[in-house]
């Protein structure tokens, strides 16, 4: 298998994609749940994204911490891209208006997994900057080795 650095920031790229779908999924249902009054298809949505979620979570991080090189230039962008996520609503608002901001209003609020979302990132970076990459040559006795 081929180790590419380049392959855990294309999954941060997918995942954030994916995120932001299933962002935006749940605030249709909510609204739909709200005109209706039926709020019990929504409750079940909820736990099925979340579920959703924590199995993309998962995928992302097995794939920066284990498939794919140490870079510090990937850390560090991990790191800056969850921050900007999740201070998202922040900066939005507290910005001057002559700094143009994409237009997301519906990431003005941190009740969605979006900004969390951040967080994750952030410390996937995080995680990924400060682990020692261990391999077959300097593995200390009785560590598994993965393939490495």
């Amino acid at each position: 298998m081929i180790r590419s650095k380049y392959s855990s920031l294309i999954g941060m790229i997918i995942g954030l994609f994916i995120f932001f779908g299933i962002d935006r999924w749940l605030d249709r249902q909510a609204r739909i749940a709200q005109k209706n009054a039926h709020f019990q298809p929504y409750m079940i949505w909820i736990i099925v994204s979340g579920l959703a979620i924590c199995a993309l979570f998962y995928a992302l991080s097995w794939l920066t911490l284990f498939r794919s090189q140490r870079s510090v230039s990937i850390s560090i962008i991990f790191i800056v891209v969850g921050l900007i996520v999740y201070t998202y609503p922040v900066l939005y608002l507290w910005t001057p208006q002559w700094i143009p901001w994409v237009n997301l209003p519906y990431i003005s609020a941190y009740n969605t997994p979006l900004p969390y979302t951040g967080i994750f990132i952030t410390a996937l970076g995080i995680l990924h900057l400060s682990l020692p990459f261990v391999s077959v040559t300097n593995a200390p006795s009785g560590y598994c080795i993965i393939n490495p």
